[in-house]
């Protein structure tokens, strides 16, 4: 039986994230084909911000009220379908629509990420121990997304798009309704106290606010990367390419994440991301070839899969149980919500103002910041935390 399981929850992070890639891989050139500026892509890019915020939110009560996480997976998904449908399969022309449809289709496909691990974690202990694992199938669903999304796009146009995310929500639907659902417990404590608990938590708003900063940086690679080499006359296979490639080579790391913590540490793991990050933007600041840039997005292995995974064991280190459910929720909204909301506006207003080089040198800048913050963290936080006590 447990054996259908994974294989069943592998299926699920496939297919869903071959979905997901379909979807988020073809905003902005789907935007810049019907003749969108950047500055106006970027209003797209925030609005699926806010709905990111708001549904981990509303999701994170209704798994509360009704015990389940696999229901409330499965009627997103379903939600998703119709909303990408609407987007690709209708040449919309009116920019207000558009930012809807892509602010429902992002913050659904953004929600669904977290919404999906929490139904799996919940399973039982062993699902938990094996979410590195089956996330490897989610980036091997990526890739074959991206790369697909050529070929549909070449010969099908956008609604090539619309049909495939179709197809996909379906199969999903249809298999994923006898998986088991994920086993719930009713939180005893109000959500005004667990957030009044967590606001006196100064190690937990530090760690956030870093993770706030190291997930703008990940928004950024895929917004102003993308329009700067829309502005290189890359092709679609290149862009396609890019997202490919980075996903592709984040296998490995989440077959060993879990090896790599053991031995080094989630500290020192994030420590990495942010000095890999450096890197990578620097080389997105001087590539003159959108080449260079998918070869820089490789780099990608060593930061969005840090990020996710060590992000939720460092929060559950910082937080008494109690607060365990509650402190994951409010943290994922602000951080990748909150980055998502700002990250678009930010980039597309310096890239205007600035140009999509000395941007993305800015945000290299910001990169080795975080680093800086993140090594003194690393040495001032025994003491943070017996202050604390």
């Amino acid at each position: 039986m447990m054996k259908k399981e994974k294989i069943g929850f592998a299926g699920l992070q496939l297919l869903a994230y071959i979905t997901f890639s379909l979807c988020m891989s073809n905003f902005i050139p789907y935007m810049a084909q019907m003749g969108y500026s950047s500055l106006e892509r970027s209003y797209a890019l925030s609005a699926y911000a806010v709905l990111t915020i708001l549904l981990q939110l509303f999701f994170g009560f209704l798994s509360n009220a009704f015990q389940t996480s696999k229901w409330i997976s499965l009627v997103s998904l379903f939600l998703l379908g119709f909303f990408a449908s609407l987007l690709f399969g209708l040449n919309q022309d009116s920019l207000v629509l558009v930012v809807l449809l892509v602010g429902f289709c992002g913050g659904l496909v953004n929600s669904l990420c977290s919404l999906i691990d929490t139904w799996i974690m919940g399973v039982n202990l062993t699902m938990a121990e094996n979410l590195s694992r089956l996330k490897v199938f989610g980036s091997i669903g990526w890739t074959l997304g991206s790369l697909s999304s050529t070929l549909l796009i070449n010969y099908f146009g956008f609604k090539g798009i619309t049909l495939a995310v179709l197809t996909f929500t379906l199969g999903i639907l249809s298999f994923s309704r006898r998986l088991p659902d994920s086993c719930h417990q009713r939180r005893k404590d109000p959500e005004t106290v667990s957030a009044v608990n967590l606001i006196k938590n100064k190690p937990y708003l530090f760690l956030v606010f870093i993770l706030f900063l190291l997930y703008g940086l990940v928004v950024a690679n895929t917004g102003i990367v993308v329009d700067k080499m829309l502005a290189l006359e890359a092709s679609q296979f290149e862009i396609s390419l890019k997202w490919a490639m980075g996903s592709l080579l984040e296998i490995p790391m989440y077959f060993y994440s879990m090896k790599l913590i053991h031995k080094y540490g989630n500290q020192h793991l994030l420590l990495l991301s942010s000095a890999i990050f450096v890197l990578q933007f620097l080389g997105f600041s001087l590539a003159q070839g959108s080449l260079y840039i998918v070869l820089f997005s490789s780099l990608q292995a060593l930061t969005t899969p840090i990020i996710l995974i060590t992000s939720k064991f460092l929060i559950a280190e910082l937080v008494p149980v109690n607060l365990q459910s509650s402190s994951q929720m409010i943290a994922m909204s602000i951080y990748m919500g909150g980055s998502s909301l700002l990250t678009p506006l930010i980039s597309g207003y310096l890239g205007s103002w600035l140009g999509f080089n000395l941007t993305l040198a800015l945000y290299a800048f910001l990169a080795l910041v975080i680093f800086i913050s993140l090594y003194l963290w690393i040495q001032f936080k025994p003491r943070l935390q017996e202050n604390d006590c």
